[in-house]
């Protein structure tokens, strides 16, 4: 499949015009989309794995607390 050349490009009617110019605009905003849609989810998946970070870290001071409890009583 050959790329046309600027001049061919230019040359088309109207309406293939204005269907390439569609076509065109559609996978910028498509691929605009997809990464605005990934960093959000990027954002996400960071603040939810801080957040099971957190989590983690006071289950396991609870934990600890408890079993300190346990042996000194």
């Amino acid at each position: 499949m050959e790329l046309g050349s600027f001049d061919e490009i230019a040359s088309l009617s109207l309406p293939y015009t204005i269907l390439l110019f569609v076509l065109v605009l559609s996978v910028v905003g498509g691929i605009g989309t997809m990464l605005y849609v990934g960093i959000c989810a990027a954002r996400d998946a960071w603040r939810l794995r801080q957040s099971w970070r957190l989590d983690r870290e006071a289950w396991f001071a609870e934990q600890a607390r408890i079993h300190r409890e346990s042996k000194s009583t």
